[in-house]
């Protein structure tokens, strides 16, 4: 996954449980996109909906993108970077592998993120047990730190070495 690619994502205030995060999921009806996605940062290929208003946002966007591996036994390691603003959590086939400026447990569609702040990039490095043969979904979830916040950002990279 390369930073620019493009993405299918959600942004329309929805609680959207946790099945999104699957591989199975069906995301046929979101939009998509080249990334980075987001608005009010000035760097966006791909513009998101905030909500109807500007003082009262949507708090979560959500993200996915499927990718195949031939055989995971091929790969010493899994490393990236996510570009985000202000709070993300990152699934890899339904399971979570990184989190950052999010609290610790489980996370409502509309949970603050820690601090409402730029951020990013972050370095990632995933485990390679999570990776199957086949297609592979890598599903993010972008919180805003308030519901007024200027900004929302977007964009990830993911190398097999």
């Amino acid at each position: 996954i390369r930073p620019g690619d493009t993405w299918k994502y959600l942004a329309d205030g929805s609680d959207q449980g946790t099945a999104w995060r699957d591989a199975g999921f069906d995301d046929a009806g979101w939009n998509e996109g080249p990334a980075p996605l987001g608005y009010g940062a000035g760097n966006q290929a791909t513009e998101v909906a905030f909500g109807p208003d500007a003082d009262n946002k949507y708090v979560t966007t959500y993200f996915r993108k499927t990718f195949t591996v031939g055989d995971p036994a091929d790969y010493a390691s899994l490393t990236g970077a996510l570009t985000y603003d202000d709070g993300a959590i990152v699934y890899l086939n339904g399971s979570e592998v990184f989190r950052i400026n999010m609290p610790a447990g489980a996370v409502s569609f509309d949970a603050l993120a820690s601090d409402a702040a730029d951020y990013g990039p972050a370095p990632l490095a995933l485990n390679l047990n999570q990776l199957l043969p086949g297609v592979n979904v890598v599903a993010v979830e972008i919180h805003q730190g308030n519901v007024a916040s200027s900004d929302v950002i977007f964009d990830l990279l993911l190398e097999g070495e």
